[in-house]
């Protein structure tokens, strides 16, 4: 067993955080794959082989030979997935440490090298499958001929869908984004000259396939080295690892030099970390607090402290439960569903200002949609009093609506009783988490394109609103006692909502 210097220790755990610049840990070992795990510490792939770094900085031999693996995942159960480019396939190791082969052959072919991986929220796993190198013994064709470096989805062992063909160029990193709504794609054909250097961005369908439709570029790395691996943190901004520091044959830095690009959601360059190690590879966040990204550049390792924790999706807990269930806690707890997911019962579509038309409210995916033909509210047919309630809404960034609450089923609903607000940029400052007219919220922003999600307490006089876990209202106001709850619906404003659920309370 060899132990890194004892600098490592407090880098693994974050203890210094929001330092400037990142830092070298080991010098060799570390090609691809960093994957986070709390209890065993940081595992990445180099050498043929899959080596542990613990979280006292011990360094072990997890797996070798690991079959040329790639990328690393772990899957909800805390199974580690492995992309084993040199053996052509994806595979699982058990918890009792036997190997499930998840992916080994596509309609009798085999693939080329898995290259990366990534996991939805239903646990169906995604993953790259190019070919860099040689090109001989590529088996997997389209109708003419040409090769197909594509990306695939495993729903079940020996269960594969190939979900992009040709929409890339050659796919490389491979990322599902919060709520599964988009598939981010890096495409790096960065050994042919003028090949794609680019990360796009999918549209994801709930039955796991792509809207090609809704490809869109991102981020451009022209004639540098293009995309690798990738990773979100909990505020939507991704970190990719590209760009080259030394030109070779097909490879230019440019503008674009070797390091981390950390991008808006909408592929902004919010800010570079250059490394001066060529290649570099890959990302994970990780330590004690997931404020640690682990960087890989050509067999090194490095760590950067960064000031918002990666996304976790994977904390080795169940998978999350599907949207618009109870889990059993909440069942014992006293709550219940005021959507079901499938229809309108229970609700009903009133009018603001003109009649409702067809379709100004409907079910889709899931989700309560509102059409956005003309102003209008939606409301429950039940009053209520004291609760507690839960819910999620998704929108642009810009979206204007609002959560109705002991509104009365008649009238002006925001007059009736309250608006709680679902607006940015309100002209008279009650931005979203506000109850409109009477008390106006702190700092709060709606993520656009995701859901958010309001934990609403109404007791009595007092209220309280969280946004996205954030307290952002803590009021009193005695207007309004019991009502109806609605949600609004503005002019050619999209917004969806799911997840409602709703506890009684007692004063």
């Amino acid at each position: 067993m060899t132990r890194v210097l004892l600098l490592l220790i407090p880098l693994l755990t974050a203890a210094f955080l929001n330092a400037q610049a990142p830092r070298k840990v080991l010098d060799s070992g570390a090609g691809e794959g960093p994957a986070w795990n709390p209890a065993l510490g940081l595992l990445f792939s180099g050498g043929g082989k899959i080596t542990r770094l613990a979280p006292d900085g011990a360094l072990h031999v997890y797996r070798d030979p690991s079959g040329g693996s790639n990328g690393l995942l772990w899957d909800f159960e805390g199974r580690l997935v492995v992309c084993e480019a040199a053996n052509r396939r994806v595979t699982r190791i058990e918890q009792d440490g036997s190997v499930t082969v998840l992916a080994g052959e596509y309609e009798g072919k085999r693939f080329n090298s898995p290259n990366d991986l990534t996991i939805d929220s239903r646990g169906r796993i995604y993953f790259s499958d190019p070919r860099y190198g040689s090109r001989d013994g590529m088996e997997i064709l389209d109708a003419s001929g040409r090769p197909i470096e594509g990306v695939y989805r495993i729903d079940a062992p020996g269960k594969v869908t190939r979900v992009l063909t040709h929409e890339a160029d050659r796919p490389n990193g491979v990322l599902v984004s919060e709520g599964d709504r988009y598939l981010y794609v890096a495409d790096n054909n960065n050994n042919t000259a003028g090949g794609a250097r680019k990360l796009w961005r999918f549209g994801l369908r709930a039955d796991g396939s792509i809207d090609p439709g809704s490809r869109k570029l991102l981020f451009d790395w022209g004639t540098s080295r293009g995309p690798d691996g990738l990773k979100r943190d909990t505020r939507g901004r991704l970190y990719v690892a590209g760009g080259i520091n030394r030109a070779n044959r097909f490879e230019s830095p440019g503008k674009h030099a070797g390091g981390v690009y950390i991008l808006s959601p909408e592929g902004k360059l919010l800010r570079f970390v250059p490394i001066p190690q060529d290649e570099v590879t890959n990302v994970a966040f990780g330590g004690a607090d997931w404020k640690t990204l682990f960087i890989t550049a050509g067999g090194t390792l490095w760590t950067l402290d960064v000031d918002t924790p990666g996304e976790a999706p994977l904390k080795h807990a169940r998978a999350p439960e599907p949207p618009n269930t109870l889990t059993a806690e909440e069942r014992k707890q006293g709550w219940q569903l005021l959507f079901d997911g499938k229809s309108l019962a229970g609700w009903r579509g009133r009018p603001t200002f003109a009649p409702l038309s067809e379709g100004d409210w409907t079910v889709q995916d899931g989700a309560i949609v509102c059409g956005g033909t003309k102003p209008s509210w939606l409301s429950t047919d039940a009053s209520f009093g004291d609760y507690q309630l839960k819910l999620q809404f998704r929108g642009v960034a810009s979206v204007n609506s609002g959560v109705f609450l002991r509104s009365q089923k008649e009238g002006q609903p925001h007059v009736t009783g309250y608006e709680l607000q679902i607006w940015d940029h309100q002209p008279q400052g009650y931005l979203t988490g506000s109850l409109v007219g009477t008390v106006k919220a702190g700092p709060a922003r709606v993520k656009g394109d995701e859901w958010n999600q309001f934990d609403i307490t109404a007791r009595g006089d007092h209220f309280i609103v969280l946004l996205n876990g954030a307290q952002v209202l803590d009021a009193r106001d005695g207007k309004h006692a019991s009502g109806v709850i609605g949600f609004q619906c503005q002019l050619q404003q999209r917004i969806e909502f799911r997840d409602v659920k709703l506890r009684r309370m007692e004063r």
